[in-house]
């Protein structure tokens, strides 16, 4: 089983190759890292289910529990709609 923080590594990563650029570690020490990229609203809703089944996977929840966490994922972190 992974640990919490390669976890968010692996969501990262995931976000970052839906816009064509690479995630690193060391954004995390950057403010505002999220507001460097835009995706589409399809690009959006295409992460959006693969992070509900990420979800779900690895951390063994119910469907509504893995929309509401992508859902809040989505909200906090991710990139602003083109």
């Amino acid at each position: 089983m992974r640990d919490r923080t390669s976890r968010v590594d692996v969501i990262l990563t995931k976000m970052f190759e839906m816009v064509d650029d690479v995630y690193s570690p060391s954004l995390n020490l950057v403010d505002d890292w999220y507001k460097n990229n835009t995706w589409s609203e399809e690009q959006q809703n295409e992460f959006r289910v693969w992070l509900i089944g990420y979800y779900r996977k690895e951390y063994k929840v119910t469907l509504r529990e893995a929309k509401r966490n992508a859902d809040m994922f989505i909200f906090n972190y991710g990139w602003s709609i083109k």
